[in-house]
């Protein structure tokens, strides 16, 4: 029962969690009396020195009230009783130690209040206040779209104690606090500029608060690729079932994902080479898969690149087309059938709706020649575990509803650099113990050519910065026959090109 406001507060139960308001019939909006009694003095940051005096001082917020005595409390115990203002007591000369005070007010119809609990420092440490910082990668212009999350973080640090919450401000106002390291929070990107910043607080109280980051956040001339809508065509998307191992399920209306039940593969042609609308090349600088999800309950999920090509109507548990086996079922492997890194986690509210992922790195490497654009596998984070529902490029009841791509992009008029595999040559096969040179060719017809990374099967082998370009490597894990050797070729400009493959037979390593 909550006297102030005459109505009683319920749990419903410790499993549905459902807090129950209820309020007696003809209830009328009691007159708040209150006088929100806190210690003004002293304050739960810093020290004290020792043989120094506190000073204790009570105030109330509310006018209204019609205070007649209030009691300061050191520790649990009276330490004074005062019945007019200021309310204010005295310590002389306190030695180390902590010193706790609340204030308790009394009004003339007999009803107490107690402030929040203040704890003082006596100490001849002299504190140092924290630092903290806000990510440098938020400064600059920002591309705005619905329901478009964003990661906010911050760096804080105490030299001689522990930080013990950091603090969001947009504005000025709160966004959230976060307790533990890393430090950071999900913020649903508002249009217009902005300015963001963290305080953090330590152990002893004392908190500082970072250097303002300055955004602005505007809609842009944005491209959507969602299938049947705009005349746009060809996403493909599916689920791997693994209940029904050999059966393809690319001509469902929804795609299900479920830990160890059911994984979820979407893509998109995005570029000119493929049918669709972004020029090779271009500048990508921000791209957002969009997945409704259509069942309820909440999770957080992150896409990852897949790394083999699957076809729709051909994919299942065990194979990723007929013929192509996954290296582990389900396209479960990690750096083999998905990319280890993945977008930024985002979170799937209990009802039904958008699940929005940010994918500006992985388009932005396929743009560049870096990543073969297989799509994605959606993988499930935290949160409910059972199996969730999203509707597919076939859902014809809201083709709205349908997955989407949302990319801005700037067209670069940088030429970008040529690149070619001169050695080993097709078909090469090497002995165990063998060391192998791979070398390529690369040039830039308006700049200069900055470094030449070479793969083997999309795997980073390693990188040189100085022309005649080369690396010579040992056998890596993994390779073997039909090894498939690539370098991309990057320019002064950011700009980059992929060779066209060499296939050579390693052996695996350690045989």
């Amino acid at each position: 029962y909550i006297a102030q406001i005459d109505a009683f507060m319920a749990l419903q139960d410790i499993a549905a969690g459902n807090i129950w308001i209820y309020k007696p019939e003809n209830w009328t909006e009691p007159t708040n009396n209150d006088p929100h009694i806190t210690i003004a003095e002293p304050t739960s940051t810093g020290f004290i020195v020792p043989g120094n005096d506190i000073v204790v001082t009570a105030m109330a917020a509310n006018q209204e009230s019609n205070i007649v005595e209030v009691e300061l409390l050191l520790d649990g115990q009276t330490l004074a009783v005062l019945d007019e203002p200021p309310y204010t007591k005295t310590l002389a000369s306190v030695g180390e130690g902590f010193y706790t005070f609340e204030a308790i007010a009394t009004d003339d119809n007999g009803d107490s209040y107690i402030s929040p609990r203040v704890t003082a420092t006596v100490t001849n440490h002299i504190n140092n206040p924290p630092s903290v910082s806000m990510s440098a990668s938020l400064a600059g212009p920002m591309v705005y779209v619905e329901d478009r999350s964003i990661t906010l973080s911050a760096d804080a640090s105490d030299s001689d104690g522990t930080i013990a919450e950091v603090e969001f401000f947009l504005n000025g106002s709160s966004l959230g606090i976060d307790t533990t390291a890393p430090f950071s929070m999900l913020w649903e990107v508002q249009e217009g500029s902005h300015m963001l910043t963290a305080a953090a607080t330590d152990d002893t109280g004392i908190t500082a608060v970072s250097t303002a980051v300055a955004i602005d956040v505007a809609p842009d001339d944005l491209v959507y690729l969602q299938e049947g809508l705009g005349g746009y065509s060809g996403a493909s998307d599916t689920y791997l079932d693994s209940f029904h191992t050999t059966l393809p399920w690319g001509d469902e209306n929804l795609l299900r994902s479920g830990t160890n039940l059911a994984n979820t593969l979407v893509r998109f042609p995005i570029f000119s080479n493929e049918g669709g609308p972004v020029p090779q090349g271009a500048t990508v600088t921000f791209a957002a898969l969009y997945l409704y999800k259509s069942t309820i309950s909440d999770s957080t999920y992150r896409v990852h690149p897949l790394l083999i090509d699957w076809v729709e109507s051909e994919a299942t548990w065990t194979e990723a087309a007929d013929g192509i086996p996954w290296n582990e079922p389900g396209a479960g492997g990690i750096g083999s059938d998905y990319a280890s890194n993945g977008s930024p986690e985002a979170h799937a509210d209990w009802n039904p709706g958008w699940l929005v992922l940010d994918v500006t790195d992985s388009v932005q490497a396929m743009s560049l020649g870096a990543r073969s654009n297989y799509g994605w596998q959606l993988i499930r984070g935290t949160g409910d575990p059972n199996q969730k529902s999203f509707r597919a490029s076939e859902y014809s009841v809201d083709p709205t509803s349908r997955p989407k791509l949302i990319l801005h992009f700037e067209e670069n008029t940088n030429d970008r650099p040529t690149v070619a595999l001169t050695a080993p040559s097709e078909g090469t096969s090497f002995q165990n113990g063998d060391s192998f040179t791979v070398t390529a060719n690369a040039e830039d017809s308006d700049g200069n050519v900055t470094q030449v990374n070479f793969f083997y099967d999309n795997k980073w082998l390693g990188v040189d910065t100085t022309a005649p370009y080369s690396i010579t490597r040992n056998s890596p894990p993994q390779a073997g026959a039909n090894t498939q050797l690539t370098a991309v070729a990057t320019d002064d400009d950011y700009a980059s090109a992929i060779s066209a493959p060499v296939a050579v037979n390693l052996p695996p390593a350690g045989c």
